[in-house]
């Protein structure tokens, strides 16, 4: 049986790697409906991404203080390579897009009312030129995870589906296991 992540890590995982995706969906949804619709789904927005946040910061916690797998053995150099370099910008745009979204609401003097419940902020008067900088800067940071995201995923299916190895078993959720036709069993 493959080593596997802490049930916590993969949780932190699925969650982040679910709200990275709806996050980014609702910039385009939002545009589907009124102006109404159009705030109240911005505000969602905000509230989330400080979510993401929080759940960031649970998991780099969770990875400091839980015994991680050792690395998964992968005879190929290239792949063991390009795995630590898509993982190190993973973690850095995880970092850097919320960031830059907290940045971005900085710079125009705008609040979040977290969940309609508390409003935060704004801490500035506003600036539109550092808004227009870190808005874009936010927006294509938030592109470039996406992409990296979606190559990860492609390379967790390439190692399931054509390697026919057990790296995708190690972030499981549920108790599992392989059995001996290298199939997954929850």
């Amino acid at each position: 049986m493959v080593a596997r992540y802490p049930r916590a890590y993969a949780i932190l995982h699925w969650l982040i790697a679910a709200l990275i995706f709806v996050l980014f969906a609702m910039q385009y949804v939002r545009r589907l409906f009124g102006e109404d619709a159009h705030a109240i789904v911005r505000e969602w927005h905000k509230s989330l991404g400080l979510v993401l946040v929080a759940l960031i910061v649970v998991r780099l916690v969770v990875r400091l203080v839980e015994t991680m797998p050792p690395r998964f053995p992968d005879p190929s150099r290239l792949r063991t390579f390009g795995a630590h370099l898509v993982h190190a910008i993973l973690w850095g745009l995880m970092i850097v897009v919320p960031f830059l979204g907290v940045a971005f609401l900085i710079a125009r003097g705008r609040g979040v009312n977290f969940f309609t419940t508390m409003q935060i902020g704004p801490f500035t008067s506003g600036s539109a030129y550092w808004g227009d900088i870190t808005i874009n800067l936010h927006r294509y940071s938030a592109y470039a995870l996406i992409a990296v995201i979606v190559l990860h995923a492609a390379a967790a299916f390439y190692h399931r589906i054509i390697l026919k190895d057990d790296l995708l078993s190690r972030m499981a959720v549920a108790s599992s296991s392989v059995d001996e036709k290298n199939q997954l069993v929850f």
